[in-house]
């Protein structure tokens, strides 16, 4: 939360690699913050859509640039891009401070091979 005297920090586990699109929630907190990070080495693309309807927002990152972009608490969104991001909702109030990873959706993951007897 800064430098000074009585300023905190807080600890997040890294943001993995997304590509294509995924859902995430937002859940209610104060001022929450998207924060995005292109993982890649050409320009990304990033549109940023509200499930439940609303007007979607696009990002351009450059390589290895950030961005950080206001979320609407209790809000589901869509997150499509173009090339490798990472991303983080982050939360900042006096006295209050919180953030967590977006993740990939279980679809992008890896295929799992089952095999039967």
């Amino acid at each position: 939360t800064g430098f000074g005297r009585g300023s905190d920090f807080a600890w997040m586990t890294p943001a993995p690699d997304i590509t294509g699109s995924t859902t995430f929630a937002v859940a209610d907190g104060p001022d929450p913050q998207l924060h995005l990070q292109n993982a890649s080495t050409q320009a990304a693309t990033v549109e940023l859509a509200p499930v439940n309807g609303g007007a979607p927002r696009t990002i351009t990152l450059q390589p290895n640039a950030a961005a950080t972009v206001a979320v609407a608490p209790s809000t589901v969104y869509t997150l499509s891009t173009s090339a490798a991001v990472r991303a983080a909702v982050t939360y900042l109030a006096p006295g209050q401070l919180a953030g967590y990873p977006v993740w990939p959706v279980d679809a992008a993951a890896a295929p799992i091979d089952v095999y039967q007897r």
